[in-house]
């Protein structure tokens, strides 16, 4: 089976397609998968590392306001369709897939009025512009959240499945992850990320956090678990790493403090975590609660509905989460957050209880199975 997988510009739209290739190439025989992209997102880079071929299409995002942009990204969808075309009469695929990201647009709009079959998954609860405008012409459409239903009302056939995560988050040992990045038992250790691409305003934070309240570890007492202050692993976003590191010219950053542009290996440091403050993107909370990750949630006030808003809201009702908005949020605000929650161990206990409540992690194996009834039942299934 000859498999086209489309999608990228971010890590969420990014790892959940790695997530179900593996998955596929684990559980069918004879599968050859193909990821389209382009050559900007990050995909391009992501995706052979991870061992996949991939090639790219011309596109951008469309542009609603009438201007040079505008005619530009609609000359590119034109061009996009061409290239995808182009690749698809060449790999000639059974099914294709789209997981999110513009490219997803000409690629399977292209798939389907060649007659092959098609199916896209929705991570959101509030579904992107792309994926509610394919919707209609789809023959599968996947979603992780049934209030995602309403929006779908064109599709011919809807499932609710839930976000694929990668397998190494399910597999991983904590003891093994914390030994590997030399945490001692009483070690604390905090993962700060804004995404993919970063967020500007939690690096400003994450900054002035670090040069005015953050305390390094200390060991207290007879007993290694009696610690003061805590380790953080601070990513910054690719692009804005440099601009970050800039602001400790003066002084230096401090022990027990590492910054990265990026966590690559985020199963690990996942496993190792004993909380998380991150954006409240769909993957991103999938992946926190299939490992039951307690979580401060700073959700992104610049995406579609406000969705990342009520994304952490559910978590928050759920006591799996602690919800701070961009716009409540400063350093002192969240330095006394994080205190406040590795100071009170049961919190911890009880908020990673409650994101194991959360937690779908059958969902790889879920789309597999549509795709998979697709390949059996041809196009034009109905709910």
């Amino acid at each position: 089976m000859r498999i086209i997988i489309a999608g990228g510009g971010t890590a969420g739209h990014i790892y959940p397609g790695i997530a179900l290739a593996k998955r596929l190439v684990k559980k069918q025989d004879g599968v050859e998968i193909l990821f389209i992209g382009t050559e900007k997102g990050m995909e391009s880079r992501i995706i052979p590392q991870e061992g996949f071929q991939i090639e790219f299409i011309r596109v951008s995002g469309f542009q609603r306001k009438i201007g040079l942009e505008f005619f530009s990204s609609f000359q590119k969808m034109f061009e996009g369709y061409a290239d995808a075309k182009a690749i698809i009469k060449r790999f000639q695929p059974d099914i294709v897939i789209g997981m999110g990201g513009y490219v997803c647009g000409p690629v399977l709009f292209c798939a389907s009025r060649m007659k092959i079959p098609t199916l896209i998954h929705e991570q959101n609860a509030v579904p992107g512009v792309t994926n509610k405008l394919l919707a209609r012409f789809v023959d599968t459409v996947c979603i992780s959240f049934e209030e995602s239903r309403q929006f779908f009302k064109s599709a011919r056939y809807v499932s609710l499945t839930g976000n694929p995560v990668r397998e190494e988050l399910l597999t991983v040992n904590r003891k093994e992850c914390r030994e590997k990045m030399n945490l001692t038992v009483g070690d604390r250790l905090v993962v700060v990320m804004g995404g993919s691409l970063g967020a500007e305003k939690i690096n400003e934070t994450m900054v002035s956090l670090i040069q005015n309240f953050y305390q390094s570890p200390i060991q207290v007492g007879q007993f290694s678990n009696q610690v003061k202050g805590y380790r953080l692993l601070f990513a910054t976003g690719e692009g804005r790493y440099e601009a970050v590191l800039g602001q400790f010219a003066a002084s230096p950053v401090p022990v027990g403090v590492e910054i990265r542009s990026f966590i690559h290996n985020v199963a690990e440091v996942f496993a190792a975590a004993d909380l998380i403050i991150c954006r409240a993107g769909a993957i991103t909370l999938s992946e926190l609660a299939v490992m039951g990750l307690p979580s401060i949630l700073i959700p992104s006030p610049n995406v579609t509905a406000n969705h990342q808003e009520k994304n952490a809201l559910t978590f928050q009702k759920q006591g799996a989460a602690f919800l701070v908005l961009e716009s409540n949020l400063s350093a002192a605000v969240l330095s006394e957050t994080i205190n406040d929650l590795l100071g009170t161990p049961a919190i911890l206990a009880r908020m990673s209880k409650q994101a194991f409540v959360l937690a779908k992690p059958g969902a790889v194996n879920q789309i597999i199975e549509e795709i998979m009834a697709l390949k059996r039942n041809g196009r034009y299934r109905k709910s």
